[in-house]
């Protein structure tokens, strides 16, 4: 390892730490907002590149950094993909009556029907009003 892939290396790895932030908040958010797919698409792409470009060069750290930061990103886009999908979603039936899991709506073997996320929004907030007293 020379120094210079061990600098490349650190800003490589420094650069998937980063990364990460970015799928954080994509999972904390679950939406996609102001981005290209397109974008990160080709740093993806780029950072295949770099990997192979890392080994046929013999740079190891370099190979290593520029693996995580390929693993990242292609987290990143597949979680993008995910929640840009569109609005429509499907998501299990909350049954009427039952146990608390059941009225959650957690219950793995329930049918699926297809509903908007306003009609989605608006359950639960009467499911937590129903829960909290709200009036």
């Amino acid at each position: 390892m020379t120094a210079h892939d061990a600098i490349n290396a650190v800003f490589e790895g420094g650069g998937a730490i980063f990364l990460t932030l970015n799928v954080r908040r994509l999972l904390k958010d679950k939406s996609v907002k102001g981005v290209s797919l397109l974008t990160t698409s080709w740093w993806t792409a780029w950072g295949f590149w770099n990997v192979y470009f890392y080994s046929a060069v013999n740079t190891p750290a370099s190979f290593y950094a520029g693996i995580a930061v390929v693993v990242v990103n292609a987290v990143w886009l597949g979680l993008a993909v995910w929640f840009a999908r569109p609005h429509r979603r499907v998501k299990p039936l909350m049954l009427a009556a039952g146990s608390d899991l059941d009225s959650l709506g957690l219950v793995l073997n329930a049918p699926r029907i297809v509903e908007t996320d306003a009609d989605y929004r608006s359950r639960l907030h009467d499911l937590a009003c129903g829960m909290a007293g709200c009036p």
